[in-house]
């Protein structure tokens, strides 16, 4: 009973405490109010995390574009392959601004752009590598604006329509064609934005950046990001350029040392290849070694093909290859010299004697084969000296090598050598040869003496020994006592025979004196002459009869060959008469026993020709050059040793050439041939 009663006193109680229904209203609005006041500090903590998460966007923005822009600062102190730079750059300006393509643009000459570096998004089409003509970026009025600094800032293209033309890049790699739609449609470009570049306050260049998704609206800290980041840019590229300018001027610099080092290399070389041209040459007067040593030198030390060494012929009319030097070949182990004959001459072109013997050093490529060879480049030095042209030298080398200025000079350097020392050679060889020549001259002039003397002592000692007889003779027979007896007592034949040496020996001797007067007057010019018409036909005959008897004493046969319609020879006599005798005389004294001597005459329709033949000799080469020498007689070659001065038949050419004509002799298939000719009338 008691539970009961506290139950009903507690329930009366709580329903005695419960809020009545003004109190509840009062609880409601206070409920609402603070709901509201939630709702409202809820919508402001949104409002604050939507602004931080704004605020760190834009923070991490802003880090991001300052990296972008460190990256490129950084670019003034750390140098990179340029190309793959502006590659990154880009990148991360795609990454930074969220855009579909970022490109970097190079402005041409021609106001077109190379697209040098680009980032785009997957499924877009590329351009780098293009030639791109934009009319945003390559017409008058949009570069005025660019060089002013402007930018070009369109948020929205759909109702734009601009034409431009794509081309393949320098490299050869083909991009698409558009054709005939315009650019902006083919790369789906809805929004554009593009800030030039500038060096050296020169437009160079332009970020170019693509929305192609839907239009953008360029907001202000993008645009001033991208001033900025083009500034340094433009800064970056001028640092890398003067950068690559600087490797370059210093790899040029590496190689002008290198190059310097070589040319002091090839200096010393030079130097010491003239001093041992100089040295060698300089104790020598051999031709022939001056040349091969100068030719061995050159070869050697510009590694040049072969050299020559060319000689021109006294009258400086033909050129001829003295010596050879070929460097070896890729299986030779030893350098070829060989010594070329002069007897062919060498066929130049006019121009190039020219310039020879003008002295002027010149090379020239040959485009087609020259001299037998192929295609080279040749380098020729003429050998020149004050006196004129004495040569040349021809280095030969591969067509795709020029000789350079150092390589021109030593040759020529090595010619001014070659001519010093040939003209010093060739007046020794010129000396030697006068020098022989006066010791022939002397010996001859012994010899003229030894023979003058023998001469003339020869018959005077005959005709002492003949007077001696003859006083003998009559000696004894004036002894006799009757005078009748003394008469009956002389030998009148051995008397004959005594005045007959006299006779002999005087003529003798009075031919002698002739002679060596007639040389003198000819040698003087004045020798008279006395011209006259002369019948060949009848005289030549008339002249063999005196040497009859003497041919017969001999066994040699004399022959005539004389036409009959010889036309009448006008000369002087009694030269002509000297001309031929001494002939006959020379033909018997040098023909052997049984051979024959011929005399034939002929005639054209300027000149007659009278020529004497004898077989059964010959006289060699060396011999033939001083037969008409005076006082020269050949050695070992008298069958019957009859003496004489040697002045025969060089008195013979002396009135030869005095009359006008002139005289030659040959010697061949054992035979000597002495032919004369005179013009028909003088």
């Amino acid at each position: 009973m008691a539970l009961d009663s506290d139950a009903n006193s507690t329930s009366s109680t709580n329903a005695a405490e419960l809020p009545d229904e003004d109190e509840m209203q009062e609880m409601r609005q206070a409920l609402g109010q603070k709901m509201a006041e939630c709702k409202y500090l809820n919508c402001q903590l949104q409002e604050a995390v939507q602004k931080r998460q704004q605020l760190e966007q834009q923070l991490q923005w802003y880090e991001d574009s300052e990296q972008v822009l460190a990256t490129i600062a950084a670019l003034n102190y750390h140098y990179h392959h340029l190309s793959q730079t502006l590659q990154d750059i880009v990148w991360q300006v795609h990454t930074v601004l969220q855009a579909d393509r970022v490109c970097l643009y190079c402005l041409q000459a021609d106001r077109s752009n190379f697209v040098m570096a680009e980032a785009v998004r997957s499924g877009l089409p590329a351009i780098a590598g293009f030639l791109i003509r934009d009319a945003f970026v390559s017409s008058p009025e949009w570069i005025e604006r660019y060089q002013n600094g402007q930018p070009c800032i369109i948020p929205d293209l759909s109702n734009i329509h601009q034409t431009a033309e794509a081309t393949p890049n320098s490299s050869g790699i083909v991009k698409p064609d558009p054709g005939t739609d315009t650019l902006l449609r083919y790369f789906q470009v809805k929004a554009k934005l593009v800030l030039p570049i500038h060096i050296h306050q020169q437009l160079w260049g332009f970020l170019v950046i693509h929305q192609c998704a839907t239009p953008r609206h360029w907001q202000k800290p993008e645009i001033n990001f991208l001033k900025r980041l083009t500034w340094q840019l433009g800064m970056a590229i001028e640092q890398q350029q003067l950068h690559q300018e600087l490797q370059g001027l210093q790899e040029r610099l590496a190689i002008q040392r290198q190059n310097q080092a070589i040319r002091l290399q090839q200096t010393l070389a030079f130097e010491a290849m003239l001093t041992r041209i100089t040295d060698r040459v300089r104790d020598s007067l051999d031709e022939q070694q001056i040349l091969q040593t100068a030719i061995q030198e050159l070869t050697t030390v510009l590694e040049a093909d072969c050299c020559q060494a060319v000689l021109c012929d006294p009258e400086q009319t033909t050129c001829g290859v003295k010596f050879e030097y070929r460097a070896p070949l890729l299986a030779a182990s030893e350098l070829q010299l060989r010594q070329k004959s002069f007897v062919d001459p060498i066929a130049h072109p006019a121009e190039l004697c020219q310039q020879i013997h003008q002295g002027g050093l010149f090379q020239f490529c040959c485009m087609e084969p020259y001299l037998n060879r192929g295609q080279e480049t040749i380098l020729i030095a003429p050998i020149l000296d004050d006196q004129g042209c004495l040569g040349s030298l021809w280095v030969f080398t591969r067509y795709s090598h020029s000789f350079d200025a150092s390589e021109t000079r030593l040759v020529q350097q090595v010619a001014s050598h070659c001519a010093i020392a040939l003209r010093q050679a060739r007046l020794f060889a010129a000396s030697q040869t006068q020098v022989k020549a006066m010791e022939r001259l002397h010996q001859l002039k012994d010899d003229f003496l030894s023979t003058v003397s023998h001469e003339l002592r020869t018959p005077l000692s005959s005709i002492k020994m003949v007077t001696n007889l003859l006083n003998m003779m009559f000696k004894s027979a004036t002894r006799l006592p009757n005078p009748d007896q003394a008469a009956i007592g002389v030998d009148y034949s051995k008397v004959t025979q005594y005045l007959k040496v006299l006779e002999e020996e005087c003529d003798r001797e009075i031919n002698l004196i002739d002679d060596l007067l007639s040389a003198q007057h000819l040698n003087a010019g004045n020798h008279p002459i006395s011209l006259m018409p002369i019948q060949l036909q009848e005289w030549i005959p008339h002249i063999a009869e005196t040497f009859a008897q003497r041919l017969q004493a001999q066994q040699q046969t004399l022959k005539l060959i004389i036409p009959t319609d010889l036309p009448p020879l006008v000369t002087d006599t009694f030269m002509l008469n000297r001309i031929l005798v001494e002939l006959l005389n020379n033909a018997c004294k040098y023909t052997p026993v049984g051979e024959t001597i011929t005399v034939e005459a002929a005639h054209t329709s300027s000149q007659i020709e009278i020529a004497v033949k004898n077989s059964g000799i010959e006289i060699a080469s060396d011999e033939l050059t001083h037969i008409f020498d005076p006082f020269y007689r050949i050695p070992n070659n008298d069958p019957w040793k009859q003496s004489g001065t040697g002045l025969g038949l060089s008195l013979t050419r002396k009135l030869v050439e005095y009359l006008g004509g002139t005289i030659q002799v040959e010697s061949h298939t054992n035979q000597v041939y002495f032919k004369v000719q005179f013009p028909s009338s003088i």
